[in-house]
C-alpha cells in the first residue's frame, strides 16, 4: 500500500471523526442541559404535550369594599399633584425548558404551518401526522439522542459508518427546516431552494453553510469508514482473523 493509500484510508478518517465528535457531543449535552426561555403560545403547548404543568389562571379579582366619604380637606390655596397611575402591562408569564423542547416546537410549527396575513397558508414542511400528539417530542428526543450519541459512537470509532450517516440525516433535516424550506415558503429563494440572501452576506450564510459542511463530513465519514484508532478496525480484524483460510484444506495427502 502507497503512503497516499495509507493516509486517505487511515488518517483522514480521524480528521473527520475529530471535528464530528466534538461539534456533535457538545451539541447533543447542550440540548439536555442548557435552558430554552417559552411563554404564551410555546408555553400552552409544551404544557399540553405534559412537558411542564399548565399555566397559572389568573386569579380572581376581589369584591370591592365599601368605603365611606370622608370630607375633603379644606382648601389652602395650593393643588397637590395628582397620584401617578401605573400604565405598564403585566409582563408574560415566563418558564424554562431544556433547549431540546425547542425542536419539538419547531417540528410543530413545520407540520401546522399559521395561515398569512392575505389569508393563504404555507406549505407544510413535515406531514401533519408528525405534529400531533406526542410526535414532535419523539422527534426531538430521537434527534438530540443522535447528536450525543451519534458524536460519542465516532469518536469511539465504533458503528462509525452507521452513525455518520445518522448524523448526516439530522444535518440534512435541519437544513430543511431552518433553510431550505422556510425560503421555499417565502416564494423568496435562488434557484428554487436556497434563501434569497446577498451573495456575500456571512452573517446570513453562516448557518447553512455550516449545516451544509457538517453534512458533507458525516457523509463522507459513513463513506470511508472509521480509519485508524478505532475499535470498528479492531473488531473486524478480530473476526477476519478468525475465520479459516479460504482453499481445500485437507486436500492435500503425502505422496
Amino acid at each position: 500500500m502507497s503512503m497516499g493509500q495509507s493516509l486517505s484510508g487511515s488518517i483522514a478518517p480521524l480528521f473527520l471523526r475529530a471535528v464530528l465528535a466534538v461539534t456533535f457531543v457538545w451539541a447533543g449535552l447542550g440540548k439536555f442541559m442548557a435552558d430554552f426561555p417559552v411563554s404564551g403560545d410555546a408555553a400552552t403547548r409544551l404544557a399540553e404535550w405534559g412537558v411542564i404543568a399548565a399555566p397559572a389562571a389568573p386569579p380572581t379579582p376581589a369584591t370591592p369594599t365599601e368605603v365611606k366619604p370622608e370630607a375633603p380637606p379644606a382648601p389652602t390655596g395650593t393643588t397637590p399633584p395628582p397620584p401617578l397611575m401605573a400604565l405598564q402591562t403585566p409582563p408574560a408569564q415566563t418558564t424554562t425548558v431544556k433547549r431540546m423542547y425547542a425542536i419539538a416546537l419547531g417540528v410543530h410549527a413545520a407540520a401546522n404551518p399559521k395561515p398569512r396575513d392575505g389569508g393563504s397558508t404555507p406549505m407544510a414542511l413535515l406531514p401533519a401526522d408528525l405534529g400531533k400528539g406526542p410526535w414532535p417530542v419523539r422527534l426531538a428526543w430521537a434527534a438530540s439522542l443522535t447528536e450525543l450519541i451519534g458524536g460519542a459512537l465516532i469518536f469511539l470509532g465504533l458503528l462509525t459508518r452507521f452513525s455518520g450517516f445518522s448524523i448526516a440525516i439530522v444535518m440534512l433535516t435541519a437544513m430543511w427546516l431552518t433553510q431550505i424550506g422556510p425560503a421555499m415558503q417565502s416564494g423568496n429563494t435562488i434557484a428554487l431552494l436556497l434563501p434569497a440572501h446577498q451573495a456575500f452576506d456571512g452573517e446570513k450564510w453562516k448557518d447553512l453553510l455550516f449545516q451544509f459542511s457538517l453534512f458533507g463530513s458525516a457523509m463522507a465519514l459513513a463513506c470511508v469508514g472509521s480509519g485508524a484508532l478505532a475499535f470498528d478496525r479492531a473488531l473486524f480484524r478480530a473476526k477476519s482473523a478468525a475465520k479459516p483460510p479460504s482453499g481445500d484444506q485437507g486436500s492435500h495427502r503425502p505422496l
